[in-house]
């Protein structure tokens, strides 16, 4: 860390130190040789029966970050004891991350580092993870998915190497962890009973542990969903039908298009809420309702816009544009965003969509697909009994525009 900050300083390396640089690094010096007091026990456990539990804890700040990894278990008296096993340290890169995402980085180190030790040694006791950061705990409660490519990327990583290990919170001042995220001088290093040993309630039941998440204040849920993925979202401003001209039965044209609308329904769910079986009368009059829909959105874009735009409930309107075919037209949208014609057709008793009729172009290959297959289904009828046929098509109210 004192290094890092003279590079900070671009201070060469022929360059001497201010005199603060100075003192703290002379003070530092003479604590050195304090290591060699240091007994470090070689042995950790001592149950022949190998019961054991492995619990890492993680911490960062904007000085360093890393993680340190105890071994529990109980003596021969039976009594839990906790000593340290093995520690990694980084310090923080320059670049300027914050505090979340190095508590991540934290993460990502203690996970690897506990795969590690568990493919090159015969530990295969059960491991706790530990962080006092409620964001981080947050983040590996969701899919990666959720967040940003820099934190997607290590929460899936964090993920694959804990599979099946528990992620808990340790309040601050019990996270030995701190030792490497702040650093600590040979002086305090060598008393220093939570560095060695590990917080007390490591040696009591897990009744007796912290809570493993507490609740966050809004401060902290507002970091959590700083790093929420953005989804964006790019409307088409070309609408493409091209598939109605493909078809010259209505027939075919309405079962191939209700057939790919039950498709895109049942891939979303699961497979007892599916549809199965032969296409019911609703869905051939669904597809009849899309493609007409498709129609007007391809010929009357710009009238469709307009009434969007005055009338968010989708209430009646008047198309201003004097170049509208449809400028002399009463028409509105209704809920489902289909244009229909309001007229005196209203004022009669009949069924909604005799009242209000559909309207479609006339040129359009959907107005030919459905007077043709009416006309043949009428036995080649004239235009006066093909119009009325037209009206009550499948129970909907169609009007051929030739405006």
């Amino acid at each position: 860390m004192f290094v890092q900050q003279l590079w900070a300083k671009n201070i060469s390396w022929d360059e001497e130190l201010s005199p603060k640089d100075s003192e703290w690094w002379m003070e530092f010096r003479k604590e050195l040789g304090l290591l060699k007091q240091l007994d470090i026990p070689r042995r950790v456990l001592s149950n022949p029966d190998r019961n054991y539990q492995l619990h890492c804890f993680c911490d960062a700040s904007e000085k360093g970050y890393g993680c340190c990894v105890y071994v529990v278990g109980p003596d021969g008296e039976e009594h839990l004891t906790s000593h340290l096993l093995v520690t990694k340290a980084r310090v923080t890169p320059l670049r300027g991350l914050s505090v979340p995402r190095l508590e991540l980085c934290a993460a990502v180190v203690g996970s690897q580092l506990v795969n590690k030790l568990r493919n090159e040694t015969d530990f295969s006791g059960p491991v706790t993870f530990w962080t006092d950061s409620t964001v981080v705990l947050y983040w590996l409660r969701a899919p990666p998915s959720n967040w940003k490519v820099f934190t997607s990327n290590r929460i899936a990583e964090v993920q694959r190497l804990t599979k099946g290990s528990e992620w808990r919170h340790v309040p601050t001042e019990h996270n030995p962890a701190n030792r490497i995220s702040r650093g600590i001088r040979p002086s305090q290093l060598r008393e220093d009973i939570l560095w060695w040993y590990g917080p007390q309630f490591l040696k009591h039941p897990v009744t007796c542990w912290p809570e493993a998440l507490p609740n966050s204040t809004p401060s902290r849920i507002s970091e959590v969903n700083s790093e929420a993925r953005q989804i964006v979202a790019l409307s088409c401003l070309e609408v493409d039908d091209s598939i109605i001209s493909k078809f010259s039965d209505l027939g075919k044209l309405l079962r191939t298009v209700a057939w790919c609308k039950r498709f895109s329904y049942n891939i979303r769910r699961e497979a007892k809420e599916r549809t199965i079986g032969r296409l019911t009368p609703a869905e051939i009059e669904g597809a009849l309702k899309s493609l007409i829909r498709l129609a007007q959105v391809t010929t009357f874009s710009s009238e469709i816009n307009q009434l969007t735009t005055k009338n968010q409930d989708f209430k009646r309107d008047v198309v201003s544009d004097s170049k509208s075919p449809l400028k002399n037209l009463n028409i509105f949208l209704n809920d489902n965003g289909l244009l229909r014609l309001d007229g005196r057709l209203a004022n009669m008793d009949g069924s909604y969509d005799t009242k209000f009729p559909l309207l479609l172009p006339a040129k359009h290959h959907l107005s030919w697909l459905i007077a043709r297959s009416l006309h043949l289904r009428t036995a080649h009828s004239g235009p006066s009994l093909l119009l009325s046929t037209i009206l009550a098509f499948t129970g909907e109210a169609i009007s051929a525009s030739n405006r």
